[in-house]
């Protein structure tokens, strides 16, 4: 399951305007769009037949699409009696009203089901699409070194080398390998790049091509700027009229790790439905996307490093319909790779050439391993004890030659704290504590 994280939590009126560096259409217009207007005709009947008796704004709701465009296909559907008004208030016209299918239109609307048995927003054009890509995408993330070393370094100890490196590769715009000992932080490095992100961007619910509907949106991945009452305050000079078939949110952060196979980088057909899903690559178009424990997968990296060498050179992959059609779509993220194993036993060298920046997360160093355990005591609210971190050093690490690892810091006082609080004693950094702590967490 892939996994998201939050960039920002609050945006005021002024910071949304501002962010709306790309809107689809100021005010919807049905004439702008390659909507068939049957097509909008079947959708709503769809929409009637299985959500039953609906208020003419309820029905523009789901649709996505301002009622004051749907309401001379709603009169043609009544003329056709197809649809019959069964209720409502007159106030606002049609709008206020309600509507049910008739006998007639049940069974068109079932006919139609049968063959495209899709509801919900109303998709929009692949073509639309593609510019919104293009108009909305990450090819570069250039960062100050002031801003990049705050950034990392919020709960990191990272060499300003490695900030350096890391810095080059985003202003590239091209994919990172981040590789090095598991345990070092490479995963909340990439988390805490996600924050550089910035502004929102606009994602449609679905996509409609040669006939066929892919839905983008997945609120796994997709999380709206503002949702409920505080959207509709913030957007209310903005989205009036607007075309709401387009999400403005959260610039994508997706995690995938050892469940990743092949089929999850093509078009899922969803046959009961009739729909495609959107593959993570698609689903993460102008945002971030990290494959995380490289070489963990249950096929071989080099299956799914040569499934991308063409996306990688071209920003363009080809994804396949039901209908055995090819289509061409933008592949427009930062693409980081992260993994444990060696590079070199993962793919050949013609392949990581394909990989601009390749960066190691070193073990940390004594007087580094020393300040993240100092770091880690203050966030845990235990006192650091030089007597015992000199004990913890003398017989856990020297004696047993074993490999600093940024993540033991945490890990270890989490454990002390854990035995002190079973005893019923205030947490406190020990020899005791630090010999129990051991025991527990390393494995001989």
């Amino acid at each position: 399951m892939p996994d998201t994280t939050d960039t920002t939590d609050t945006t005021d009126r002024a910071t949304l305007r501002h962010q709306l560096m790309w809107f689809p259409h100021k005010e919807f217009k049905l004439e702008r769009t390659r909507i068939k207007r049957e097509s909008l005709r079947e959708l709503m009947l769809k929409t009637l037949y299985t959500q039953g008796a609906l208020r003419g704004m309820e029905i523009a709701r789901l649709l996505c699409v301002p009622f004051s465009q749907l309401e001379q296909e709603l009169v043609g559907l009544k003329q056709r009696r197809l649809c019959a008004v069964v209720g409502g208030a007159g106030v606002g016209g049609y709008e206020g009203m309600d509507f049910s299918l008739t006998e007639s239109g049940e069974a068109r609307a079932a006919d139609i089901m049968s063959a495209r048995p899709y509801t919900g927003p109303v998709p929009v054009d692949l073509s639309e699409y593609v510019t919104s890509v293009e108009e909305q995408t990450l090819d570069r993330l250039p960062v100050k070194p002031d801003e990049l070393r705050a950034c990392l370094r919020r709960d990191m100890v990272v060499a300003d080398e490695t900030v350096d490196q890391i810095g080059a590769a985003l202003a590239s715009g091209g994919p990172l390998l981040l590789h090095g000992a598991p345990g070092n932080g490479k995963t909340l490095l990439v988390e805490h790049l996600a924050g550089l992100l910035g502004d929102g961007v606009f994602v449609p619910h679905a996509i409609e091509v040669d006939g066929q509907v892919v839905r983008l949106f997945d609120e796994r991945v997709h999380r709206p700027v503002l949702e409920g009452e505080e959207a509709h305050a913030a957007y209310d000079s903005i989205r009036t009229k607007a075309d709401s078939r387009w999400v403005f949110v959260h610039r994508p952060f997706v995690v995938v790790g050892g469940e990743l196979d092949l089929s999850m980088l093509e078009l899922a057909y969803q046959e009961t439905v009739k729909v495609h899903e959107a593959p993570l690559p698609l689903k993460a178009n102008c945002g971030l996307l990290l494959i995380d424990d490289l070489g963990r997968q249950r096929v071989p990296p080099r299956d799914f490093l040569n499934r991308w060498i063409y996306p990688l050179e071209k920003r363009i992959d080809h994804l396949t319909l039901v209908t055995g059609k090819k289509i061409r779509v933008p592949f427009r993220q930062l693409l980081v790779f992260s993994t444990n194993l060696e590079p070199a036993a993962l793919a050949d060298e013609a392949f990581w050439r394909r990989i601009r920046y390749k960066v190691q997360l070193p073990d940390p160093t004594a007087a580094e391993f020393r300040q993240i355990f100092e770091g880690q005591c203050e966030h845990a609210g235990i006192e650091f004890c030089d007597p015992a971190f000199v004990h913890l050093m003398r017989k856990h690490y020297h004696d047993r030659q074993r490999s600093l690892r940024a993540c033991h810091p945490r890990d270890l006082i989490q454990h002390m704290a854990d035995f002190a609080g079973y005893r019923g004693l205030e947490p406190r950094m020990t020899d005791e504590l630090v010999d129990q702590a051991c025991a527990t967490y390393f494995v001989e």
